[in-house]
């Protein structure tokens, strides 16, 4: 059964290190680049301060994102579970191997929260701070227990299917910003439907029910010391958190999309008032 100890801790602070200055380096030269090249007149990141900084930022996030969902795509698909469901269960008592692809998939996410957490409260603030921090602090709970407690596999599929829509998100955010109305328009289209399909439908309709409906059969006949039935409704109770909050995502995903069919200009409306950025 996997478990915390030097190698998890010293793993995540490299990547963590990694990080940081990966992260000076793209909102520093990266940035400079895209801002250079294919910032349009009139776009916001001429406007202000505060908007030159969330592009910085995006930039980073953008690259994060392809990056750990590019390597999700590349290491689960492999996995059995990926493609039935109830081998998420199977095998739980006896323990499930953890292979090395899975670990470190582990490890990025893992790193990428403590990161944000660390920077939340020195980032842009938004009119959903407290969301988004409730959000990084229930991820790292489940990314945390989970990993812990041998559910890796139901672990790994919540963390792609989660992020799977992130860079759709920054790309339409950039390219708002850089005044690239088209690209921003697609983007918000791919984002919509990544969002709809992986958040609103497989988190609840697939993973979720699996959790409800299948993993009871499998891990509580055999579960003696009752250590798996407790993390099984600790895990229950965080990944129902986390798809009440895609919930109001998503209206405010969906209010922007209205707004773009009523004529108006597409905007994030998790954004504060213009001189708050």
């Amino acid at each position: 059964m996997p478990e915390f100890t030097m190698n998890e801790v010293s793993s995540t602070c490299m990547l963590i290190v990694t990080f940081f200055f990966s992260r000076r380096l793209i909102e520093s030269e990266l940035a400079d680049w895209a801002i250079n090249t294919f910032s349009e007149p009139g776009s916001l990141i001429r406007k202000d301060a505060i908007s030159e900084k969330k592009l910085r930022t995006g930039l980073w996030k953008l690259c994060i994102h392809v990056f750990a969902v590019g390597y999700g795509l590349w290491a689960l698909p492999g996995e059995e579970y990926f493609w039935d469901t109830r081998q998420l269960w199977i095998g739980y008592h006896e323990g499930h191997p953890l292979t090395p692809a899975i670990f470190w998939y582990y490890m990025i996410e893992l790193a990428y929260y403590c990161t944000e957490m660390l920077t939340h409260f020195i980032s842009v603030q938004r009119k959903d701070f407290w969301q988004l921090l409730l959000h990084h602090v229930v991820t790292l709970l489940l990314i945390t227990s989970s990993y812990y407690h041998n559910f890796f596999r139901i672990g790994t599929l919540i963390m792609l299917y989660h992020d799977i829509m992130d860079p759709f998100l920054e790309l339409a955010k950039l390219a708002k910003q850089l005044n690239q109305t088209t690209l921003s328009i697609v983007m918000t289209a791919l984002l919509t439907i990544s969002y709809t399909y992986t958040r609103l439908y497989v988190i609840p309709f697939h993973i979720w029910y699996s959790i409800n409906a299948e993993a009871p059969g499998y891990l509580l006949p055999l579960d003696h010391s009752g250590s798996a039935l407790r993390m099984y409704y600790v895990c229950n109770v965080l990944i129902a958190v986390l798809m009440l909050l895609n919930v109001m995502w998503a209206y405010f995903l969906y209010s922007a999309i209205f707004r773009l069919f009523r004529g108006r200009e597409l905007v994030d409306t998790r954004s504060d008032d213009e001189d708050g950025g």
